[in-house]
């Protein structure tokens, strides 16, 4: 079959004799050939002398006549061999003829030969090939060739042709059968010229009829053509760049794969189709497969070297608020004050100006955030007064396939169909006046009042209170008072507080306490980290290793990032063991996440760091994060 000829000629390509082994696969044994032609003149020798004699007689050269005789002997004794060479052939003396034209000279001995083709050239095939062969022409030989004998044409280029012009001399035999309409066999002789372009338009139309039989793409026609093309390839120079079409083929071969989850094999074949190609689609897949989970194996198919980042960041943001948010506000404000002149009647007057005051503030701030944000919703900026915007480095990207949107982030090459979790801006907000108290509000009012009456801008009470120490420590303002009758009394929840009067109140923070500088701010020699105790020094020695060797590895931006993270983290975690600042189980579980990755058992490392995570977070953070990278740099660089 031709597929059997395809893959028989594919593996001649690469062999060291190729041209010889091209002659026995096109059944032109030199061998056998030659001893069937040395026993056929051993027959012909070993005939009776009457049968030899007889042969000769009947079909050797025949006899000259006495005049022809005469003159080539008369033209010899003057020396012109010219002259007797032309008595030869006149009297039909061929093989005369080119005895006497080889002691004359180049110039006779040329065209002898010449006059002797063109007489018995019709009479002896052969002589044609003898022909091509003396005078280097083996071009014209091809052109004049019978495209049901290539084979043998073939056979003749591959013994004669030089190693210089065998290509060419492959093209024109491929472009004769092609011209005939023989275009399987016309792509082996191409694939023998080491013509890609030329050889993979067959294998096209063979594609293209299976996905004309199946109504769509036929995967496994596909899979036949890549496997031909790609293997072709290895025999080739390696800066050769495939066609537009050949590259859409590679690009739809990856594509498939990738939708079967072959991430690591799909990015091999979709750097073919991306070679030196600025199509969108191949960026858009490099980039898909460059981010999915097998990141790292897709890398090293690519080469080693992180694919462009196929997108451009743009915020399109979202319509500025209408009036009718910040009249929803500004009446919530309203009513707000108008409760208050009912509940302290004695302070209508002054709050009123406050509230006023505090509304047109507010109303102004959250106009200034929709604008600035473009992030949040319109009905949270007018209820809640927050705004959501990604964290940094990340963008919102479209999935052109599906149409669906997914999340990047630049700087660390993360995906994720989810929304990161957004940075919370809330605006601040004071707390009602009359919950301090009636007296000291009106204390503060008739402080306030001259200065706001003499056009000055008073000052904002002093935030070093109790409540903001508690709010800074759980960093999130929302703390109970019942564990902290400090901001009970400070805001009015006596009824919560009084639960507790008379017994110890549970889980009460303390607060206001400095917790103590972390190391980070040392500075840490690698190669003179804090002296340890014997116990310890193998997992500093570990880590150090570690920091080291990654250090030697090419790495990426984001990965050269990462290990400034590993190389903190290690020296955070020395200082802090040097100290005695680390139990002994958090050591020794830190010690087996060393050893799990002497292992390469990373999927163990993971689990130790993350119930690190859950148990000492609060703790040890500023180097937990650290071991985590490292977890991750070390599977990709040392599997």
């Amino acid at each position: 079959s031709y597929e059997n000829k395809v893959w028989g000629f594919m593996k001649i390509i690469f062999e060291e004799n190729a041209r010889a082994q091209l002659l026995t696969y096109l059944g032109f044994d030199s061998e056998k050939i030659s001893r069937a032609a040395t026993e056929f003149v051993d027959n012909s020798s070993s005939l009776s002398d009457g049968v030899s004699a007889l042969s000769i007689d009947s079909k050797g050269t025949p006899a000259m006549a006495p005049e022809a005789e005469a003159a080539v002997q008369q033209a010899l004794l003057v020396g012109n061999f010219e002259a007797a060479v032309e008595c030869c052939f006149r009297s039909g003396n061929l093989a005369d003829a080119l005895v006497l034209a080889s002691c004359g000279g180049a110039e006779l001995w040329a065209k002898t030969q010449a006059e002797y083709f063109s007489r018995e050239a019709k009479k002896r095939p052969f002589l044609s090939i003898v022909s091509a062969v003396m005078n280097n022409k083996l071009e014209e030989l091809v052109s004049s060739s019978d495209p049901k004998k290539w084979q043998e044409t073939l056979a003749i280029l591959s013994t004669y042709g030089k190693s210089d012009e065998f290509p060419s001399l492959c093209l024109a035999l491929g472009n004769r059968l092609e011209e005939a309409g023989d275009a399987p066999n016309a792509s082996l002789c191409f694939m023998c010229g080491l013509k890609l372009d030329k050889a993979v338009k067959y294998w096209k139309f063979e594609l293209e009829q299976a996905n004309k039989a199946k109504g769509t793409t036929d995967l496994l026609a596909l899979h036949a053509f890549i496997e031909k093309v790609t293997v072709y390839l290895q025999a080739l120079d390696n800066n050769t760049v495939l066609d537009s079409d050949v590259s859409e083929l590679f690009f739809a071969y990856a594509k498939a794969l990738s939708d079967q989850g072959l991430f690591a094999i799909a990015s091999k074949y979709c750097s073919f189709a991306c070679y030196r190609s600025e199509s969108q689609k191949c960026k858009e897949l490099k980039d898909r497969l460059y981010r999915s989970k097998d990141s790292h194996y897709c890398l090293q198919a690519m080469g080693g070297s992180p694919p462009e980042f196929p997108y451009s960041s743009k915020s399109v943001g979202v319509a500025p608020a209408r009036a009718s948010s910040v009249s929803l506000a500004s009446t919530s404000q309203s009513a707000q004050v108008s409760q208050q002149q009912k509940q302290h009647p004695a302070t209508t007057t002054s709050q009123q100006y406050q509230q006023q005051h505090t509304t047109a503030s507010n109303a102004q701030q959250q106009q200034q955030t929709v604008t600035s944000t473009h992030s949040a919703s319109q009905e949270q900026i007018a209820q809640s007064g927050q705004s959501q915007q990604l964290p940094p480095g990340w963008v919102a990207l479209q999935d052109s396939s599906s149409g669906k949107t997914y999340y990047a982030n630049q700087s660390t090459g993360e995906s994720s169909w989810e929304m990161p979790k957004a940075v919370q801006t809330t605006q601040a907000q004071q707390p009602s006046a009359y919950a301090n108290g009636g007296t000291s509000y009106q204390q503060t009012q008739s402080a306030q009042q001259p200065a706001a009456a003499a056009g000055t801008k008073t000052s904002p009470p002093n935030a070093s209170t109790p409540s903001s120490k508690v709010a800074s420590k759980y960093g999130d303002g929302f703390v109970t008072s019942a564990s902290h009758p400090e901001l009970a009394e400070r805001y009015g929840n006596t009824g919560t507080s009084s639960a507790y009067l008379g017994v110890a109140r549970p889980g009460t923070a303390a607060v206001g306490e400095s917790a103590a500088p972390s190391p980070a701010a040392e500075s840490f020699d690698p190669n003179k980290p804090p002296e340890v105790s014997a116990e310890h020094k193998p997992i500093i020695d570990g880590l150090l290793a570690y920091v080291n060797a990654l250090k030697g590895y090419p790495l990426s931006v984001s990965e050269k990032k990462q290990l400034a993270e590993i190389e903190k983290g290690v020296g955070i975690f020395t200082i802090k063991l040097s100290r005695s600042e680390i139990d002994a189980n958090t050591a020794s579980e830190v010690g087996n996440l060393v050893t799990a990755l002497n292992s390469r058992d990373y999927v163990t490392a993971g689990k130790i760091q993350a119930a690190l995570v859950n148990s000492d977070w609060r703790t040890h953070k500023d180097w937990l994060k650290g071991a985590k990278f490292l977890i991750q740099l070390a599977n990709k660089k040392f599997r």
